[in-house]
């Protein structure tokens, strides 16, 4: 039978509980939230995934898709790059706190900024391609996610325990 404790122990990510007695035995949302949301190799990792795409997409813009769109579709393009660039200096930046504050907040932050990154970038993106305008309603969402993000990085700054 499958139960959240095997499903738990099954997976590598998922840790041992730390309280005594409770090794092995499904803890709630404690137990998740307790265990960063993605660590810091791959925040580093996402990081890096974001950045280099980021560079090959304004390349691509500056080189590519110059002649093919207007140049209203390609500040869009450059937009979503900028965004990209400076959300994916963001990851590396929470990568590099998550060690220092011990804070639930950053573990939010760095899966809310990819998040953010995927949804605003990329529709822009996909807009500046296809023309569907009704992408550019669901960018907001991202910008959304972004905010969102850094107020948790902001709110570590000020409340998170320092290791």
């Amino acid at each position: 039978m499958v139960t959240p404790t095997t499903i738990c122990n099954a997976s590598r990510t998922c840790p041992p509980a730390q309280a005594e007695g409770t090794a092995g035995r499904y803890t709630g949302g404690q137990r998740l939230l307790s265990q960063p949301a993605m660590s810091e190799r791959r925040l580093v990792f996402f990081a890096a995934l974001n950045l280099i795409i980021a560079v090959g997409a304004g390349a691509f813009g500056s080189h590519g898709l110059r002649q093919m769109l207007t140049p209203s579709a390609l500040e869009i393009w450059h937009i979503a790059v900028l965004y990209q660039m400076v959300h994916g200096l963001g990851l590396f930046i929470i990568a590099a706190l998550l060690p220092r504050f011990d804070c639930r907040a950053l573990r939010i932050a760095g899966p809310l900024m990819l998040a953010g990154i995927v949804v605003f970038s990329g529709s822009l993106y996909l807009l500046t391609l296809t023309g569907t305008r009704i992408l550019g309603a669901i960018t907001p969402i991202g910008g959304t996610a972004f905010l969102v993000a850094w107020g948790l990085v902001a709110w570590a700054g000020l409340r998170g325990g320092a290791r």
